[in-house]
């Protein structure tokens, strides 16, 4: 499988546009990995609530292959990043969660001591 650049994820606070252009202004989420990361990511995450999340994904990747074609050893892992990128998710999910309130309670206690 080949490997190049991609943006992990799309925000679109992070695209700025203007009439010839299109720029990315946060590489922060940027890295090096297989190709079919970057359609494997994206399937994901266009699937969550979709009345029918297979023709999205279908879509999607009927679009991306007219771009870039995926080889036959991409296709068949595509179901396995899918699920790898929505376990990640969900631990990053939980870990910032849990990271959210120990920021809160530190406000709190310096708030609570004066500290600011």
């Amino acid at each position: 499988m080949y490997k190049h650049l991609i943006i992990e994820k799309t925000h679109y606070d992070i695209i700025l546009t203007n009439e010839n252009n299109i720029n990315l202004i946060d590489f922060g989420d940027m890295c090096e990995t297989f190709v079919v990361c970057e359609p494997a990511i994206a399937r994901a995450y266009i699937m969550l609530d979709k009345e029918n999340p297979i023709e999205s994904a279908a879509n999607l990747i009927q679009g991306y292959n007219q771009i870039y074609s995926l080889e036959q050893v991409e296709i068949d892992f595509i179901y396995y990043f899918i699920r790898i990128r929505l376990g990640m998710s969900v631990t990053i999910s939980a870990h910032q969660k849990k990271f959210n309130r120990i920021i809160i309670i530190l406000l709190l206690v310096k708030n609570q001591l004066g500290l600011y």
